[in-house]
């Protein structure tokens, strides 16, 4: 829909949506290590975090 009113294609916005969530966990749980990645896998309707030593507190 994004794409067709917008020109925004769902790749685009997939990567934004995960460099977004890199910076959310960055912040939110004070990860000290820049190993962090943001995943999406939209057929599976799935989103993670993950950090290098899983090492993520609040």
């Amino acid at each position: 829909m994004l794409e067709h009113e917008r020109g925004i294609t769902a790749e685009y916005l997939i990567e934004k949506i995960k460099a977004a969530i890199v910076i959310a966990v960055k912040k939110n749980y004070e990860v000290e290590d820049d190993n962090v990645l943001g995943e999406i896998r939209p057929r599976q309707r799935q989103v993670q975090r993950r950090s290098g030593a899983e090492r993520c507190r609040r």
